[in-house]
């Protein structure tokens, strides 16, 4: 199993990774959305588990998931407000979504977890609802 104890520099070397032929092939062998592509095989519980765990390890990645999380709430309870919507743009924590989701593709990276967004988009709401129902790991 991969090191995630130690998450410096985790951007730059999802980076790296990205840039490099295998993990082209890597990030682009499934897809949530694309049907030509097969869908990833659902992630062992444990996995998931540890995924969770990181996020109240880091900080960092902890508040960018409470933001994304938060404006996904938002977005349900208010479903006529979309993109073309004044303020949107301003209200969209875009580089919490996006730490979000690097962050899902750095942890996918190490050890070459075949994913798509719908296989880690469930562990990635654990943390927040997790802390929020006083659930303890």
């Amino acid at each position: 199993m991969a090191d995630f104890e130690d998450i410096t520099g985790w951007r730059e070397e999802l980076a790296a990774f990205e840039a490099t032929d295998e993990g082209r092939a890597f990030f682009n062998k499934y897809s949530s959305w694309d049907r030509t592509k097969g869908r990833a095989p659902k992630l062992p519980y444990e996995t998931v588990i540890q995924f969770a765990e990181l996020y109240f390890r880091h900080p960092e990645i902890l508040e960018a998931m409470k933001k994304s999380e938060a404006w996904l709430d938002y977005l349900n309870a208010n479903p006529d407000f979309g993109r073309d919507d004044e303020g949107f743009h301003e209200l969209c924590p875009w580089e919490e979504n996006e730490t979000v989701l690097y962050f899902e593709h750095w942890y996918a990276m190490k050890p070459r977890f075949l994913m798509t967004v719908r296989t880690f988009g469930q562990a990635c709401a654990w943390p927040t609802r997790l802390r929020s129902e006083s659930f303890r790991l």
